[in-house]
């Protein structure tokens, strides 16, 4: 696996993405990487909210950083896909915070199936479902947006106006992509999820997977990558 993110880059003045551009290993796909993006929002009182987690060796990376930017206090995750969920045991060893996801994620981190972590990791032991109060700490909303993953969140910095999208769409360079065939539950469903992009109409989005960290959101984006998906289907 590569050693730690490549970078830690502000997008707005609560929002910094931990990007790792060239890619972690792909355990599924010998040979393979995958660009990793995951987030810290720091509120008005430096109380700081992880945001997905990486895989446990890009936690352990970001723990000096983020008690720099103030007092961490929970961690949220978008699914629970290994690579969003598995550095969690290092936030809560270090600080004994809380972990919040879907209801319906917890559910799926009980069963254990890939692209899940197994039941052995016991993951869904160290999960609560969403809490409103610890989100309106934070400065976020959290919209379900099912397709990817059965409990698929997406979580929204209002007063920002970025959105971290986690799985629900990649992207590469200044276009947005589907998210990849291979790990997602039902891909028409998440195209339909991402049409809240043109409700929420984001200054800044930032997905979990692509090589750019994040991207202004422009009109037509959803419109192409939703044209892009269906002609490729239609092949």
């Amino acid at each position: 696996m590569a050693g730690k993110f490549t970078d830690v880059i502000q997008i707005s003045e609560s929002v910094y993405v931990f990007s790792n551009p060239e890619g972690d290993v792909n355990m599924d796909v010998p040979g393979t990487v995958v660009p990793i993006n995951f987030w810290a929002v720091v509120n008005e009182k430096k109380e700081v909210f992880i945001i997905d987690t990486g895989f446990d060796n890009l936690a352990e990376s970001i723990v000096g950083y983020t008690e720099s930017l103030g007092t961490p206090t929970a961690v949220f995750a978008t699914h629970g896909h290994l690579d969003h969920v598995l550095g969690v045991k290092v936030y809560k060893k270090a600080w004994d915070i809380p972990a919040y996801i879907d209801s319906r994620e917890i559910e799926a981190l009980k069963e254990g199936h890939s692209p899940y972590t197994s039941k052995e990791e016991g993951m869904a032991d160290l999960y609560e479902p969403l809490d409103e109060e610890m989100l309106k700490r934070a400065g976020l909303k959290a919209y379900f947006v099912p397709g990817h993953s059965v409990g698929n969140t997406v979580f929204y910095h209002e007063k920002e106006n970025v959105l971290l999208a986690g799985d629900m769409i990649s992207n590469s360079e200044d276009i947005l992509l589907p998210p990849a065939q291979r790990y997602t539950l039902n891909m028409d469903e998440a195209i339909d999820s991402a049409k809240i992009l043109d409700v929420l109409k984001p200054k800044y989005i930032s997905t979990g997977h692509g090589r750019v960290p994040f991207m202004e959101y422009k009109e037509g984006m959803y419109r192409d990558m939703y044209w892009g998906f269906a002609a490729s289907k239609n092949k």
